[in-house]
């Protein structure tokens, strides 16, 4: 539901694999990222993740 309400405003990249798909498919009401969004939505994504772990382990105290 979040990716049908958000994806015309910013294409809906939550995570790698819907960039992928998106990238792979060519389905988007804009044609698509093209090789140098998706390596950049890519790079965001992963040091996403990896921040959000990093933080959450801290706050956790491990």
């Amino acid at each position: 539901m979040f990716i049908a309400l958000l994806g015309p405003v910013s294409g809906a990249h939550f995570n790698p694999v819907v960039t992928l798909a998106t990238w792979r498919m060519g389905r988007s009401p804009y044609d698509g990222p093209t090789a140098r969004e998706v390596a950049a939505y890519l790079a965001a994504q992963i040091a996403g993740v990896i921040g959000g772990a990093l933080r959450g382990s801290s706050q956790n105290g491990q």
